[in-house]
């Protein structure tokens, strides 16, 4: 965590960070269970099977003639499938066979249900019903306008069916004759009954009423008016997957948010099993509670590959290398396509890093490294058969980090674009990091032995630390420059030293306490560094101001960060993918470095909500003993940010729940309203003189 600073002008606005479409997402519509047997529809991957709780999938597709599931349903220990194109497919034994519902090739099945022995399948217009479990079908509904069979509820084997038409139908004889419910909510999504009470989830939220009563009133619950997909109950909590928003639990009379550690908000399907609930999700395939919605953690395992070790960028076209062992891939689209790159590789086991010079991508790591123009995907193996942590190419001067039998670093370097190799031995353990040239001396960030310097191209290193004084600090992940600057991304701190002086003299400018991965100097200065599980800061002062720019990131384990053509900066995260941020849509900010602030303010928090972090800004006008607090709806203090004398001048603070203050650790903040408030008390006024003002701020896991 970022500790408080003085900002002597005020925050840049940036567009927010745009979550690109999955390199291998996938769309889960549907999930039934047969025991412990789970099985997940998607929209066009098929079927997915899994015996131990998601962990992992296979798939389960083996006599379907159509991957587009939209249904699916366990019918008396046999799983029912509906389909978009096919109809009704029933399994058996590890087969899918089409139930021919008609003679027309489907119909498009929108929902299924089970009700005693019979089974029913909502079409556009009719309902089908089946004795025998899905075998035979025939139709026992046409509505005779154009309306869709969303879902279906039972109640002692009332048939309850959902419609885009505005309206619920209700059958009290397995449906032979049919009723329609009065002043029905619009436009339903989901059914479901919980002692007698029938809840539809609608695009404008859940309603309930008497299932038993016909003409009944509906009554929107808990004041929720967000969209509905699905609905389900967990013992007495009833349960609501959004679209958008992830999954709510009502705890009467409110619903409350229900998502920590779900990144994809759109939930099409919930699944009850037991003590495990699982959710299937638009984009981000299943995730799975099992302590009754408190955690959520994604159950992937064969379905979803969205994890990012390493990018590279060239013009428009962004290169990523997967985590897992699981591909590089390529896209000129932002994200909109992705392409497989695997032509020249056997396999993709053992990459670790991928780096680009002058129209040339490199991809390597335990096996050595190979390279490929940028323009295609035709990859040639190096003359460089040894493990290799990074590359860094300069003309035709290649260097690659590698480490010998004994864990001594090694330095290989060519002359003559890798047809042949030299190597020079270093005097330390361990691995190169990172390579940056700044005229013509080579830099090298080590694993252990902090920033080391060469002035002959390779052939000989010695040590430049002074200023690195801690274990952490020689961990040196990154290295960079700006104009007048270096700087050297570590364990835990940000530093700095002038480029004219050498040796280089380093500066602690950050502390952040975590892993700083990546670090990214675009055109102005602007430095970007990515503090493992803090997110994304930015300076644009040569590091004596920072600030966040979180905004839209799903989650904070950034990892990698590039640029393109000075308008574009990507970052990757190790849990959802690929995130973009155009810097094209940059507000103009006033500088204000010579006034002082007019009068006392308390700035609105950003981002709000906010979650795990936020900051608080607040301008003095005179100098002051100032007091942040933040309280509870009860007015419990929760947390004392700041109790110090300060100058006049612009302030923020970076709070976060992570990282509460001096006995606090260890306190877990829940969703919902807090207050944060200033004081400041002028003490040449006397002591009852004094500024006070609050703000709400909102925590959404």
């Amino acid at each position: 965590m970022l500790t408080s600073f003085l900002l002597i002008f005020p925050l840049s606005q940036y567009a927010q960070w745009k979550n690109l479409s999955p390199i291998s997402g996938i769309d889960v519509t549907s999930m039934t269970n047969l025991g412990s047997e789970i099985f997940i529809g998607t929209a066009d991957k098929g079927i997915y099977h899994s015996t131990n709780s998601g962990n992992p999938w296979a798939r389960y597709n083996s006599g379907l003639s159509d991957y587009n599931i939209t249904a699916l349903i366990n019918a008396g220990g046999n799983v029912l499938a509906g389909t978009k194109y096919g109809g009704v497919f029933k399994l058996k034994g590890k087969n899918w066979s089409p139930a021919n519902i008609c003679n027309c090739g489907g119909p498009t099945i929108y929902s299924l249900g089970i009700c005693g022995t019979k089974t029913y399948a909502g079409a556009n217009n009719s309902i089908y019903q089946s004795a025998d479990y899905g075998s035979t079908w025939k139709k026992i509904k046409d509505f005779g306008f154009d309306t869709t069979v969303t879902s279906f509820a039972f109640s002692c084997c009332a048939v309850f069916v959902g419609t885009n038409a505005n309206a619920i139908f209700t059958s009290a004889d397995s449906g032979a004759t049919w009723k329609q419910m009065k002043n029905s909510p619009p436009s339903i999504n989901a059914l479901t009954e919980y002692r007698g009470i029938l809840y539809a989830g609608t695009d404008i939220g859940v309603f309930y009423s008497d299932a038993n009563n016909l003409n009944g009133s509906w009554q929107t619950l808990g004041g929720f008016y967000l969209p509905v997909a699905s609905l389900s109950f967990s013992g007495n909590n009833l349960l609501a997957g959004t679209k958008g928003y992830g999954i709510v639990k009502y705890v009467d009379p409110i619903w409350v948010s229900a998502n920590a550690g779900i990144y994809d908000r759109w939930v099409n399907a919930i699944l009850v099993n037991g003590s495990n609930i699982f959710i299937g999700t638009k984009t981000y395939g299943v995730y799975l509670s099992t302590d009754n919605t408190v955690t959520w953690a994604a159950a992937n395992n064969g379905l979803v590959e969205n994890s990012v070790r390493d990018m590279a960028l060239d013009g428009n076209k962004l290169f990523v290398l997967m985590n897992n062992d699981n591909g590089i891939y390529r896209t000129s689209d932002d994200g909109t396509t992705w392409q497989l790159m695997s032509n020249g590789l056997k396999t993709f086991k053992g990459f670790t890093f991928i780096t680009k010079y002058n129209g040339q991508l490199f991809a390597g790591g335990l096996n050595g490294f190979y390279q490929t123009p940028t323009t295609s995907s035709n990859w040639v193996k190096s003359t460089l058969n040894q493990t290799v942590s990074y590359l860094f190419a300069d003309s035709k001067n290649y260097y690659a980090g590698g480490i010998d039998n004994f864990d001594e670093t090694l330095v290989y370097y060519s002359n003559d674009s890798g047809a042949t190799w030299n190597s020079s031995r270093v005097m330390a353990f361990g691995f190169v990091n990172n390579f940056h040239k700044t005229g013509t001396r080579l830099l090298a960030g080590h694993q252990s032995s902090g920033v080391l310097i060469s002035d002959d191209g390779g052939k000989s290193w010695t040590e430049n630390n002074w200023g690195l004084n801690s274990a952490g600090s020689k961990n040196v992940w990154k290295l960079a420059e700006t104009t007048n600057y270096l700087f050297a991304a570590t364990h835990g701190s940000i530093y700095r030293a002038q480029k004219s002086v050498s040796p280089y003299k380093w500066q602690e400018v950050a502390f952040f306490n975590t892993d700083i991965y990546d670090m990214l100097v675009t055109q102005g200065d602007t430095i970007y560094v990515a503090p493992y599980g803090e997110g994304v800061y930015a300076s644009s002062n040569d590091g004596d101001v920072w600030w966040t720019e979180n905004d839209g990131l799903l989650d904070l384990n950034i990892i990698s960060l590039a640029e393109s053509g000075g308008s574009k900066i990507y970052c990757s995260s190790l849990s959802s993918g690929i995130y973009l941020r155009d810097k094209s849509t940059i507000t103009s900010v006033e500088k204000e470095t010579s006034s002082i602030p007019s009068d006392v303010r308390l700035y609105q928090n950003y981002p709000n909500p906010f979650n795990p972090s936020t900051v608080i800004g607040y301008q003095l006008s005179v100098a002051g003993i100032v007091s942040l607090k933040v309280y509870d709806v009860l007015g419990k203090e929760v947390a004392a940010l700041i109790n110090e004398y300060q100058q006049p001048g612009i302030y923020n603070f970076q709070f976060s729940i992570q990282n509460l203050p001096a006995g606090r650790q260890g306190y877990q903040l829940s969703s919902g309203v807090y207050f944060y408030q200033l004081r400041v008390v002028d003490p040449s006024r006397g002591s009852g003189q004094s500024f006070v003002q609050t703000k709400k701020m909102i925590l959404m896991k």
